[in-house]
């Protein structure tokens, strides 16, 4: 089953990058002779642009206790996953207008097997009257909060996500995209974003549970189909502008763009959770909102080595000591009850909750060499939540070997989290487990 999906996606994305190179107009010549585009137009107004991505990992996992692989006590695991796929098309067909369509899949891995299935990730059209002023509306990442709550994802600095950036994520979205309208526009150093969007249901999202708990809250689904959320985003932009032509913030420019932005965000999404107070029902509202700092440096224009810095600070409030453990491309199960931590099983740690995080990442690009550029980078996440004991605390450490910049590039990334631990009526981090990734990028 999994060898013959990769087989197709592998065809599918060969036959139709090869059809479309051939097919590539030479008249725009600031555009990448290798990438796939239709130009309707000599001047490259109007076009029609393919792209993919892929990225695999090579994975060693420390496993937290008690975890399981298939349905044996482990204590650490090995294995190769695709992390992610994504086939995209994004046109300009007239004046004005603009369409975009995403499609792909995370985690294929030996837990999903051959459950993941290809979808629907982005789906959404826009029209812009004016730089000042765009109005779209469909499935979109187009939503506020900070830079990251809408992270390119081949282009990120770090190996991966930072996940606290996605409060919601698959639990009222859909891998972070909903259902929605937004405006967006640019006026001289403002970026400005704001989304209305319709959350999805959690009652289907493994692991809910509906009864609510004392002083402990929950989400609940009583809302879903009845109230809408809002988000929205203002950056202030120095020096030279970033696109808002996607919804996608890059991580690294890779020296080719020098960038300094200062953000801040908000979202709200009313009656979203439940917990008991003395046994009786008290709906929350969800409200979050961040202010960061993203800087890229090109250090030398000539050798192009550039330092990157993005620093944010989250303050979450979903309701009384909510909190949720993610293990990211988690691959076990709970296979002991009686050793399990309060992580749960695999590579789960406490990544979002209500209460206050600082977050930090850092790089540096060095030149070109004959074997590639390098870009060594760290990370950071300092959380103070509601309902642990103790600070938690997770960094990453790592580096990006870019081949052929974002487009083929190899990261090495070890990950060390905390162990949290529930006696009686504390929650205290006890231990601390690695995990270690080698992925390799290509994008067309």
């Amino acid at each position: 089953m999994i060898a013959r999906l990769l087989i197709k996606v592998v065809l599918i994305v060969l036959t139709m990058n090869a059809a479309l190179l051939q097919a590539h107009s030479k008249t725009v010549e600031e555009i990448d002779p290798w990438e796939p585009v239709f130009y309707f137009e000599e001047d490259g107004s109007r076009y029609l642009r393919f792209t993919s991505a892929l990225q695999i990992w090579l994975r060693h996992t420390d496993l937290n206790p008690g975890s399981g692989i298939s349905g044996k006590l482990a204590t650490d695991a090995t294995d190769l996953s695709i992390r992610r796929l994504r086939l995209g098309l994004s046109a300009v067909p007239f004046e004005k207008t603009f369409f975009r369509l995403n499609l792909g899949f995370n985690n294929l891995n030996r837990a999903t097997k051959g459950d993941v299935k290809i979808e629907f990730l982005d789906v959404y059209a826009e029209y812009r009257p004016s730089r000042a002023f765009e109005l779209g509306a469909g499935k979109s990442a187009w939503t506020g909060l900070s830079r990251y709550a809408a992270p390119a994802a081949t282009r990120m600095l770090t190996y991966d996500l930072p996940i606290v950036a996605l409060p919601n994520l698959n639990v009222t979205d859909n891998l972070l995209r909903n259902r929605g309208i937004y405006f967006k526009g640019q006026a001289k150093q403002f970026d400005y974003r704001l989304s209305i969007f319709r959350p999805y249901s959690v009652e289907q999202n493994p692991g809910f549970d509906p009864i609510p708990e004392e002083n402990i809250a929950k989400y609940r689904d009583e809302t879903s189909g009845n109230t809408n959320a809002i988000s929205g985003y203002l950056k202030w932009q120095f020096f030279e502008h970033e696109s808002n032509n996607t919804s996608f913030s890059p991580g690294t420019y890779l020296g080719e763009k020098k960038v300094m932005a200062l953000g801040v965000g908000y979202e709200l999404d009313k009656n979203r959770t439940i917990h008991l107070r003395n046994g009786e029902p008290v709906i929350n509202n969800l409200k979050l909102w961040a202010v960061d700092f993203f800087l890229d440096l090109p250090l030398d224009r000539d050798e192009k080595n550039a330092l990157t810095v993005y620093a944010a600070y989250y303050n979450y409030d979903y309701g009384p000591n909510l909190i949720r453990n993610i293990g990211v491309n988690n691959i076990a199960t709970i296979s002991d009850p009686d050793i399990v931590s309060f992580n749960g099983p695999g590579n789960a740690y406490p990544l979002l909750g209500t209460g206050n995080t600082i977050y930090l990442q850092t790089g540096y690009l060095t030149r070109k060499w004959q074997i590639g550029r390098l870009q060594p980078y760290f990370s950071i996440q300092y959380s103070r939540f509601q309902r642990l004991d103790d600070p938690m605390v997770a960094w990453n450490v790592g580096a990006n070997w870019l081949l052929r910049g974002h487009q083929s590039k190899f990261s090495f990334n070890i990950e060390s989290r905390p162990v949290f631990f529930e006696q009686e009526n504390t929650i205290e981090s006890k231990d601390r487990k690695l995990m270690i990734v080698l992925q390799y990028q290509l994008q067309l």
